[in-house]
């Protein structure tokens, strides 16, 4: 009898461990098709030479597993798990503490520029109204087709366009710092790249 009611006790155990693992499942499918199938990646590391286990354990020392993807003749590398909030994966970014870390967004499993899928104004109150250092790769009047933007150097980089006024900039990163900025700046060879100002998503003079 002692082992019968130690069996269905078990068996009731095992029988909410298959339940709750069902409602996370469906709590992650319910909200990525309410997004659009919208999921976010943070990429960690960018090379020309696909880069040693080792130096990548010096960038980041979390035991995550790591993706690569050879990309416009970058290698570029990034954290395995997928975020389907933008703020977890800001989050997790910052635990990270590896410079020069960024998010990519994808939607329906292609890349897409963050301001698609973010809407600043539901961030949560640590990731608005701060300051951030971009850098301006490039300004034109017309908007750059396909093929220029592959020429421009971005260090690997998403490269946002924004249209300001008469002209169209293209920027890169999202930096805690001025000093981090010019670091990667000075690291990619970006020569031409100038800092700039960010708040929410805005330039500031």
């Amino acid at each position: 009898m002692f082992v019968l009611q130690d069996l269905h006790n078990m068996f009731n155990l095992v029988k909410y461990v298959i339940v709750f693992f069902i409602l996370i499942f469906f709590e992650i499918n319910i909200i990525s098709q309410k997004n659009g199938n919208v999921y976010f990646k943070i990429q960690i590391a960018a090379s020309k030479v696909p880069l040693s286990e080792n130096k990548l354990n010096e960038i980041c020392k979390a035991n995550d597993i790591l993706n690569v993807e050879f990309e416009n003749e970058w290698y570029k590398y990034s954290i395995h798990k997928k975020f389907f909030l933008y703020e977890d994966a800001a989050e997790y970014k910052n635990s990270l503490n590896v410079k020069g870390a960024f998010i990519i967004a994808y939607k329906n499993e292609q890349k897409v520029d963050i301001k698609e899928v973010v809407d600043l104004g539901n961030l949560k109150p640590e990731l608005v109204n701060k300051i951030v250092y971009r850098l301006e790769l490039a300004v034109s009047v017309k908007k750059a087709d396909a093929k220029t933007m592959e020429m421009i150097k971005s260090g690997g980089m998403p490269i946002i366009t924004e249209k300001q006024n008469a002209w169209y900039s293209y920027t890169i990163g999202d930096f805690i710092s001025e000093e981090e900025a010019i670091k990667f700046k000075e690291d990619k060879q970006l020569f031409d790249a100038k800092v700039v100002k960010y708040k929410n998503g805005k330039p500031l003079k």
